[in-house]
């Protein structure tokens, strides 16, 4: 996770309007908000945030589903 918030990181200290995209299949988001792209959101969002925070935080979220089982 500190390997991509540091790349959306230094991705938003670049350029006036830098812009960073995510493909997220059909399946993650129909019922509830995967961990993986919920995290990716948050980085897009707050991309100095410590990553220890970032992922606290997404945990919390009543949408965010750890797996489907």
């Amino acid at each position: 996770a500190e390997y991509a918030r540091k790349m959306i990181a230094l991705i938003a200290e670049k350029g006036n309007a830098p812009i960073v995209q995510g493909l997220v299949e059909d399946a993650m988001l129909e019922n509830k908000i995967m961990v993986p792209v919920a995290l990716f959101a948050e980085m897009l969002w707050n991309p100095n945030a410590k990553v220890e925070d970032i992922i606290e935080e997404v945990c919390k979220y009543p949408c965010v589903e750890f797996a489907n089982v």
